[in-house]
């Protein structure tokens, strides 16, 4: 007697959580705040105005063009001011030794210079020109970092949404079986007064309920979760309602291109493109490191105004100027023989940019091929899922009528209601798996942004 109230006060604790569940569940659709009622497309949408990724993407594409701006400001001359006021003291010369008093000179104690100074480079190897190419470079390398950020947060987002859409559907499958076996487990009850089923048989019809309850509550959850990300990807208010429209997806077209034109797309994928401006960038690096042993050629000049004049000693107390215009030019010889290593080091490292770039095509057409065979794997599923469906659901009606003719033991009944939500859900599940595999194709192949 205390197991059976025991049993009961389980029971009871249960279907007050799920209760209250459901409430939540239902209540949270109603009243919420701000409501938000999302298709893939508007997902998507909002996404691409709202998702910090993508915004932090921009800036830094639009960092790397201010930075080619930089590198062209290295053409220009350098231009410096000089100001400088200082006040000496007389010049003393010991001419017959320290020993001996000195020859003191008085000059003027005070000393004025006002110079300006520039120096443009002429000729360096072309060093400036290849930075301002690897700028560039890097530039374009931001831009297709930036999409395939875009791209990323699409088909994360896209998943999310249809993950949604599969966890509520399975919500419906599981809020109907409840329904049918809280009816089961009044027939069982029955059965029992009458003395043609033993107590284990209702047991057995609690712990299916208990079951699909506890299975009620964990989708619940799994579902406030991928809402909760869901705002998070789309940056919406915490206390925003969002009400998924599931039934959007059936207008989506399921459909890809073919094996071989999704191999001649697999080029524009952002990775792909990214690696080969790094080969660039290691070429223009072993071009820069030759233009070592080049001379430079540089320009310079300067003009001022000082006061004393020191060119003549002893110094004369007039105001002069005095300026310098012309071209030198260095060559360090020491490159000739500490150069080469370096030269070595960059030819290495575009050899194996070279080879990084050939690993990453390889693994880019692996993954599209093996991402085509699980399309097409879902594809023929539909089929199976479909007949599956069928089958499950007259073998229910069989055993359900057998076992209300005591024909067959609860556990077969049990088995066939798992066997029914089993194959409903795995109709459904296939559906949405055939959609996020495309959009993973899609992403692989740079084609996402244009659906």
């Amino acid at each position: 007697m205390y197991r059976n109230i025991k049993n009961k006060s389980a029971c009871s604790v249960l279907k007050l959580l799920v209760f209250s569940a459901l409430t939540l569940y239902y209540s949270n659709q109603s009243y919420a705040q701000t409501q938000v009622e999302l298709d893939l497309e508007k997902v998507i949408a909002i996404a691409k105005n709202q998702n910090l990724e993508i915004k932090s993407a921009s800036v830094d594409h639009h960092i790397s063009l201010e930075d080619i701006r930089e590198r062209q400001e290295d053409r220009l001359p350098n231009v410096q001011l000089h100001a400088l006021y200082s006040r000496v003291t007389n010049i003393s010369e010991f001419q017959n030794g320290i020993k001996h008093k000195p020859t003191v000179t008085r000059i003027n104690p005070e000393i004025y210079d006002l110079t300006s100074n520039f120096n443009v480079p002429i000729y360096n190897g072309n060093q400036i020109n290849n930075q301002i190419k690897i700028a560039k470079i890097a530039a374009e390398i931001a831009h297709y970092q930036e999409a395939e950020t875009i791209n990323t947060v699409y088909l994360q987002s896209a998943f999310i949404f249809l993950e949604i859409c599969k966890l509520q559907e399975l919500q419906k499958l599981i809020i109907e079986s409840v329904s049918e076996e809280k009816d089961r487990l009044k027939e069982v009850t029955v059965l029992y007064e009458k003395g043609v089923i033993t107590k284990n048989e209702i047991y057995r019809a609690e712990l299916q309920l208990a079951q699909r309850e506890f299975q009620f509550l964990t989708n619940t959850k799994n579902i406030n979760v991928l809402l909760k990300e869901l705002k998070t990807v789309l940056q919406l208010p915490e206390n925003s309602q969002i009400i998924i429209n599931e039934k959007s997806i059936e207008k989506i077209n399921t459909e890809v291109n073919s094996y071989a034109e999704l191999k001649k797309y697999a080029s524009n994928n952002e990775s792909i493109l990214i690696s080969e401006e790094h080969l660039k960038i290691k070429q223009l690096e072993l071009t820069n490191v030759k233009s070592n042993y080049l001379p430079k050629v540089n320009g310079f000049g300067h003009f001022g105004f000082k006061y004393p004049n020191y060119m003549f000693f002893p110094p004369t107390d007039y105001l002069y100027t005095f300026g310098q215009i012309g071209i030198e030019a260095t060559w360090d010889l020491s490159t000739l023989y500490k150069n080469r290593v370096k030269v070595e080091t960059a030819k290495n490292k575009v050899h194996k940019q070279e080879i990084e770039n050939k690993i990453l095509q390889d693994k880019i057409d692996n993954l599209i091929f093996s991402q085509y065979a699980d399309y097409q794997d879902l594809i023929e599923k539909i089929e199976v899922t479909n007949k599956a469906e069928i089958l499950a659901e007259e073998n229910y009606r069989i055993v359900n009528v057998q076992y209300l003719n005591q024909m067959v033991l609860i556990t077969e009944m049990l088995d066939a209601d798992n066997a029914k939500l089993k194959a409903k859900f795995d109709v459904i599940a296939n559906k949405i798996d055939i959609l996020q595999k495309k959009y993973e194709i899609l992403h692989t192949t740079n084609l996402i942004a244009h659906q």
